[in-house]
């Protein structure tokens, strides 16, 4: 048998034509056809339709070697649009002194160094503001529902809460260091950022400084940027544990990096020089530079997700994630970045957001003003004028010298340290080292500069700080409305900051709700607590959860006194009304800090359902009572009007006073309910169905009406048979009441709050006056000291000019005597030479006739007869 037969390939006799083919053959066919199919008809890779997958395996080499390309263009563009950027933020950091190379002052040998804390000061303060308001012991988030309150939903948000403070301050340690390390560098550079992510079952941040966020010179705001680079300097070991888990693509070779780190910013360099460190050069860990972009993109139909299921064609630019490695130019990861469950109809989709960005001072652009920009040129003057003071008292203990030059006198020349006794030696006769050298006449510190100093650091200071320290100072003599107008007036500046930081606070809070729905692990979550702490199903639906910090109050100062007028104006104005003066006292301790305030107050039980005995002795005893839906009605409204009408209890005026008021709001209570509770049952009998029942079949509420209409007059029926037994308790008590409590009228009771409050603002006024004479006689002492000060200024100024005349009068008087000593010198130098030399001539002269005589004698001549024709006799022996 041939081969062909035996396997029945190829052979015309096995071909079926397609109008004899069975129902049989037609399927199998449909099944070949389908596994087969027709290769120009293949679309994208299923993974493709994954939405968290990475593209990047699935596209083509030479696509993504051109987006890389253009990518990192666009992101070195943007790095030379902040270059100025940078230097701002370096300068910044220069001119907080931390790093010893803040510019400006002399650059003698022995100069000051001295830095203004001005800035550091300033960032420490508001870090440390910042991070006690956002970041309390308890947690940064709190419950707040606007709208439909239901007790699901308030257990829901509840467990939110815990959970997301558990997660903030236990499960994620890194959480509040990297906020407090932005909270302090905030100020210095003005915008700052925080991107998160999710890692090892739980949200994770990372701080990222502004020099390291790359914007668009054209983009308006962060977040309408639509591109944003990221700069991240990873390491090999790190890019490895990234290819191992699939974030990124392998198509790099970690091991092969740059021989030396990447280049820093200079804003990084001065931050190095803060802590101590600098790069080795060698690039041990393997460091190589990757842009984390997130961009929008067009992939014309590459990406499945992102082109129209009718025409097949791209959507246009939406928002991806992109990891570009920039040593190797290539495209590491590309993740989708739109919330799927979050697409219009029209196709619209809602970017993801990952960076909160962090703003001190917004100004125009993406970017914000911090203290360099604000009070910059107020430290460079502070610091220069602290050197001058700190220079010019070193120069007044330690002058230089001006010696005269020229002359005979010679010596040593020594430089002499502070407390050293050195020994030199002149020659020339010289006896008083004064007459050789004079102290230049440097003047003392400045009167008048210390104070220049004192205004520049009130100056800076007041940009940023409140009245606090004034309200300190005036104690509690002041008025609570003239406090809260000095802390309003004196916190403006900071209340706009604190709202931005609440703003941005809420925005992390989103973040992290959105994560959690996404990819909490609920067992694990259970085995890390021990609780049932929170599911994936609590953080869907409307956000009901905010920061715990208020941006209108960021001191515990501007707490305490709205606290206290809180409480006098319940006490003075309105002690009519039923307070919570078990809420009021907890408040009250929570912001003054009392540890375990808990424990000194009554715990309130939880209201349960009880009796109608129960109910009337609280009821007496001034204790409210709740109703509750499932209760007999008729029954407890038959208890509670027996006892109202009974002359023992309500009927008299010892329980009347307390028992009255709640007992006619319990009643009011009970016959809601027993209203609601008689009409349901009433069409429930007449329909067969449920009020809700009825109301979802018939899909509205007209049927419902309707059916309501039919029951009401069988009500009124009833309704008016329980009037009969209700209202005359019910009149005979409020006209009890009125005997009890005249005072209770309304009319009276708004008289004695028109009287307290005219009474509070006499008291006012007089305490404004005794304010006013008080600021009056504080601005004449003042001025008074004032100018005693300019007084003294003057004095000091007197005396520092006329030690500078007696320093040049001295100076005089010693060129004086100095130029008289060399006029002394030069005339007995000439006396002693004119008789040196008639004393050299007589000398000659004895000389010269010494010898003429010796000659005349060996000749045997007359001595007498000299050369000059003189003569003279001389005893001859024998004479």
């Amino acid at each position: 048998m041939a081969l062909e037969q035996e396997f029945d390939v190829g052979s015309p006799t096995n071909i079926v034509p397609i109008d004899e083919m069975t129902d049989e053959d037609a399927l199998l066919m449909a099944e070949i056809e389908e596994v087969d199919g027709d290769p120009a008809d293949e679309g994208p890779a299923p993974e493709m339709q994954e939405f968290e997958v990475n593209l990047v395996p699935f596209m083509d080499e030479g696509d993504l070697g051109r987006l890389a390309e253009k990518l990192i263009e666009a992101a070195e563009r943007d790095k030379e649009s902040t270059t100025k950027r940078d230097e701002q933020y370096a300068e910044g950091v220069r001119r907080s002194g931390l790093g010893k190379d803040a510019p400006g002052g002399p650059a003698f040998e022995g100069a000051s160094e001295v830095v203004h804390p001005l800035i550091a000061e300033a960032c420490v303060d508001f870090g440390a503001m910042m991070m006690k308001e956002l970041f309390p012991p308890d947690g940064p988030v709190k419950v707040k529902m606007i709208d439909d309150v239901t007790e699901e939903r308030s257990e829901a948000a509840d467990r939110k809460k815990k959970h997301l403070n558990y997660q903030i301050t236990t499960q994620s340690p890194g959480f509040i260091d990297a906020h407090e390390q932005m909270a302090i560098q905030l100020g210095l550079g003005g915008s700052q950022y925080i991107i998160h992510y999710w890692e090892n079952g739980g949200p994770r941040c990372e701080f990222v400084p502004v020099d390291r966020v790359w914007l668009p010179y054209s983009a308006s705001s962060f977040r309408a940027a639509r591109r944003r680079t990221i700069v991240w300097d990873l390491s090999a070991s790190v890019v490895k544990e990234r290819i191992r888990g699939g974030m990124y693509a392998d198509v790099i070779d970690p091991d092969v990096a740059p021989s030396s780190e990447p280049t820093d910013s200079k804003s990084q360099q001065a931050q190095d020089k803060v802590q101590g460190v600098q790069p080795s050069g060698n690039n041990e860990d393997g460091e190589r530079r990757i842009y984390q972009m997130y961009v929008w993109h067009d992939f014309e139909g590459l990406d499945p997700l992102a082109t129209d299921e009718e025409t097949g064609e791209s959507v246009g630019d939406i928002p991806y994630i992109i990891a570009v490695d920039v040593l190797e130019r290539k495209i590491l990861a590309i993740y989708r970045n739109w919330d799927k469950e979050k697409v219009s109809q029209f196709g619209d989709v809602e970017e993801v957001h990952w960076v909160v960005d962090w703003n001190f001072i917004p100004w125009k652009g993406p970017y914000a003003v911090g203290f360099p920009h604000l009070i910059g040129s107020i430290s460079a003057a502070l610091t220069g004028a602290l050197r001058s003071l700190l220079n010019s008292a070193h120069i007044a203990n330690f002058p230089g010298l001006v010696r005269l030059k020229g002359g005979r006198n010679s010596g040593d020349t020594e430089r002499i340290n502070p407390t050293e006794n050195v020994e030199v030696s002149t020659t020339g006769g010289a006896d008083d080292i004064r007459k050789l050298a004079m102290p230049l006449p440097y003047p003392q510190p400045n009167t008048v500069l210390f104070s220049l100093l004192g205004f520049l650091t009130d100056l800076g200071k007041g940009v940023v700080t409140t009245s606090e320290e004034k309200i300190a100072e005036a104690g509690n003599n002041m008025p609570v409305g003239t406090a809260m107008a000095l802390l309003e007036s004196g916190s403006k500046v900071t209340s706009s900051i604190m709202g931005r930081m609440h703003r941005s606070m809420a925005a992390t809070l989103s973040i992290l709700a959105r994560m959690n729905r996404d990819y909490l692990d609920e067992e694990r979550a259970y085995g890390e607590t021990g609780l049932d702490i929170a599911r994936r199903a609590d953080y869907e639906g409307p956000t009901d959860i905010q920061p715990v910090s208020d941006p209108n109050i960021f001191s515990e100062t501007q707490r305490l006194i709205v606290m206290q007028e809180t409480v006098r104006v319940a006490k003075e104005m309105f002690p009519e009304l039923n307070w919570d003066w078990d809420a009021m006292a907890r408040r009250f301790l929570s912001h003054l800090k009392t540890p375990n305030a808990e424990e000194l107050l009554p715990r309130k039980p939880k209201p349960q359902p009880t009796d109608p005995v129960q109910e009337n002795v609280a009821l007496a005893l001034g204790e409210m009572q709740q109703a509750f839906p499932d209760q007999i009605h008729e029954a407890h409204l038959r208890v509670h009007l027996s006892f109202l009408a009974n002359p023992l209890f309500g009927g008299s005026k010892m329980f009347a006073g307390k028992l009255i008021p709640g007992m006619l709001e319990h009643v009011k209570d009970h016959l809601l309910m027993w209203y609601e509770a008689t009409m349901k049952a009433a069409m429930t009998a007449m329909t067969g169905f449920p009020p809700e029942v009825m109301a979802e079949a018939t899909q509205g509420t007209d049927q419902l009406a309707a059916t309501q209409a039919q029951v009401h007059p069988k009500f009124d029926e009833m309704a008016a048979q329980q009037g009969q037994i209700v209202l005359p308790v019910v009149e005979a008590a409020m006209n009890l009441l009125e005997q009890v409590s005249p005072s209770d009228g309304t009319e009276i009771i708004q008289a004695q709050a028109q009287a307290a409050l005219q009474d509070v603002e006499s008291k006012d006024r007089e305490r404004q006056g005794k304010l006013a004479l008080q600021d009056r006689e504080n601005e004449r002492k003042a001025a008074e000291r004032a100018e005693e000060a300019a007084q003294r200024a003057e004095v000091e100024e007197a005396k520092v000019d006329q030690k500078d005349e007696e320093l040049d009068l001295r100076a005089e008087e010693a060129a004086i005597r100095a130029d008289q000593a060399d006029e002394d010198r030069e005339s007995r130098e000439a006396v002693e030479m004119e008789k040196l030399d008639v004393a050299v001539e007589l000398n000659d002269d004895d000389n010269r006739t010494a010898l003429e005589i010796a000659r005349m004698r060996d000749r045997g001549g007359n001595p007498g007869n000299l050369k000059d024709g003189s003569s003279f006799s001389t005893r001859q022996p024998g004479d």
